[in-house]
């Protein structure tokens, strides 16, 4: 019988194997780095949608505070952004942009929210092709529910057109001069500048109080006037002339808007006084010193005067202040690892600590789930007004 050779069994040497794994450790490991990458974007990009639609929210129920500027409602939506773009590992840009608004803050608008956030790459060859960080961006746009319709086709309001009156039409200082509204237009806001300085002097109504002009000069009265859709400004110039003898005038600076606040009082009268009698409105005895020493005032609305004296004749000047009580803070609830179907109810805890807003579920109930994490951190404390928080299930 005819047989034929055994074949040859190939043996791999140990040494091969280990040459075959370290050629193919670094792909292996640049693979997982790099799908780590890639999740860690992937993952922050989908979170930054949420702070984007979260913010936008936020942006729309406040739009009209946020456009000017109030610095209660710029904190909160501050804070609610960058403690969201935190709780996603990633840097966000500083400062935060604003929300903007399409075409104004009017019901039937739109406010636009739109997020950046940088986050570091691990991996050292992806890092040098893409850079140490890479940028990710989101955008929200929500609508504006109050207010009023602006430019509605074929059934929108005109503008509002600002006009008022004076009586007298200038003077011998001190002058006091009476406002009358003649706006047309059915206007729902007034901003009055009796000495055109760009602060609002008045702005309750179209009947504002008569103001005294204590300091001779030219001063530029305005009264702007709104709809709901576009303002519209009338001026008109006031002369006040100096009179013979002493003008009664004074500086005042508050170190805080808040109670506690320490006024400073700088004497400013002119026409050479003699004599200075100072009445602080708080009950405590008045001042004869030229510039008097400061005093601490608490919550509340204070008047001052001045009377200054010379051969010549007398001169006295009032001048109203408001120092406001402190806003009032609350202290954030911990919310990590609590059923959102627990009693009390997640709600009722946060409005228990004493905010007044509604918490925003992410993602929105039904089903029930366990809160990993929270936008603000236990036991800071903020606003108990206008603060937002938002609770996540990751």
């Amino acid at each position: 019988m005819l047989r034929l050779p055994k074949a040859r069994k190939r043996h791999r040497s140990r040494g091969q194997s280990v040459v075959e794994f370290a050629l193919m450790l670094p792909v292996f490991l640049l693979l997982i780095f790099g799908g780590i990458d890639f999740g860690r974007v992937f993952l922050g990009w989908i979170n930054l949608n949420n702070t984007a639609r979260i913010a936008a929210n936020y942006a729309a129920s406040n739009a009209v505070q946020l456009n000017n500027g109030d610095p209660v409602a710029v904190a909160a939506y501050n804070k609610l952004v960058t403690d969201d773009a935190t709780a996603t590992n990633c840097t966000p840009p500083a400062p935060l942009p604003a929300p903007t608004y399409t075409p104004d803050t009017a019901l039937g608008s739109s406010a636009t929210v739109q997020v950046s956030c940088s986050f570091k790459i691990f991996t050292p060859i992806i890092s040098s092709i893409l850079g140490n960080n890479v940028t990710v961006s989101s955008s929200a746009v929500f609508p504006i529910r109050r207010g009023v319709i602006a430019g509605v086709p074929g059934g929108g309001p005109a503008p509002a057109v600002a006009g008022f009156n004076i009586n007298p039409s200038g003077g011998v200082a001190p002058t006091t001069i009476t406002f009358t509204d003649a706006s047309s237009g059915t206007p729902i806001s007034y901003d009055w500048d009796f000495d055109g300085d760009g602060v609002t002097d008045y702005s309750a109504d179209g009947n504002p109080p008569p103001w005294t002009y204590s300091v001779p000069g030219t001063y530029q009265a305005s009264l702007t006037v709104s709809n709901g859709v576009t303002p519209t400004t009338a001026t008109k110039t006031i002369v006040i002339t100096a009179p013979v003898g002493p003008v009664a005038n004074f500086d005042l600076a508050l170190s805080s808007p808040t109670d506690p606040s320490t006024v400073t009082f700088t004497n400013t009268s002119t026409g050479n006084p003699t004599s200075w009698l100072w009445k602080f409105g708080d009950g405590t005895p008045d001042s004869i010193l030229q510039d008097p020493p400061s005093k601490v005032y608490h919550a509340g609305t204070w008047t001052v005067s001045l009377k200054v004296d010379n051969a010549l004749g007398t001169s006295t000047t009032t001048k109203t202040f408001t120092v406001v009580a402190p806003i009032p803070m609350c202290p954030v609830p911990d919310f990590k690892n609590l059923k959102t179907d627990v009693v009390p109810s997640i709600q009722a805890r946060w409005q228990a600590a004493g905010f007044s807003t509604t918490v925003i579920f992410n993602p929105s109930r039904p089903p029930e789930y366990k809160i990993t994490k929270q936008s603000l951190k236990k036991d800071d404390s903020y606003p108990c007004a206008g603060t937002v928080i938002t609770v996540f299930d990751h």
